[in-house]
This record gives structure tokens, C-alpha cells and sequence, in this order.
């Protein structure tokens, strides 16, 4: 959220110029969920990019170490990098791209 610009004097139709450094910081919450029982994992990191999701991936299979692992995905480029290693007991599962259940169609008004 940006707080609103002071009012400035200027000519008639000049706009006034200032710049405003935002007043935030942004973070991703990566995250997982065991659908039957509630139980979740996650992690908060400081971009969206593949080496974040690295950490979260090599964090999320030390602590579910003794089981296989489903986490379904979409396809950001995070989630699809070539650059990722995949743990042994993590599988990723993608959703299709178009998924009508997921896009739903905007009506126009």
C-alpha cells in the first residue's frame, strides 16, 4: 500500500512528481498440506524463483523423510526449471495448463 502523495502547487495542467519508496517488502509462503489430516509444512522465503524452491523442496523431504511424497504443482517456471534436483522421496505431480476446473470463463458486463 502506497500512502498518498502530499499536495504540491504547480502550473495548471503539470502533474507533480515525487518519487515514494514502497513501504514493504515482499516474501513467499511455500507451502504443503497433508489433505486428510490438516498437518502442513511450510516455509517462508524471500522470492519465487527456482533456488527458493530448491530450499523448500531439500527442507520439505528432510522432514518427511520416511515417507513418498506427492505435491501437486502448477507450472511456473519455478516449478518446471531444469535446474531443480528432485529428492528421491518427492514426487511432483503438474496440473494441466488449461484446466477448465481452475479457470473458470470471466463474464462481461
Amino acid at each position: 500500500m502506497h500512502l498518498p502523495a502530499a499536495r504540491r502547487l504547480t502550473l495548471p495542467g503539470v502533474k507533480p512528481l515525487k518519487l515514494m519508496a514502497p513501504l514493504y517488502q515482499y516474501y513467499w509462503l511455500y507451502a504443503a498440506v497433508e489433505p486428510t489430516t490438516g498437518t502442513a509444512y511450510w516455509l517462508e522465503l524471500p522470492r519465487l524463483d527456482s533456488t527458493c524452491f530448491q530450499v523448500f523442496l531439500d527442507h520439505f523431504s528432510r522432514q518427511y523423510a520416511n515417507s513418498l511424497n506427492l505435491l501437486v504443482l502448477d507450472n511456473a517456471p519455478a516449478h518446471v526449471a531444469k535446474a531443480l534436483a528432485i529428492p528421491a522421496n518427492v514426487v511432483l505431480i503438474y496440473l494441466y495448463q488449461f484446466n477448465k476446473c481452475l479457470h473458470f470463463p470471466r463474464r462481461r458486463e
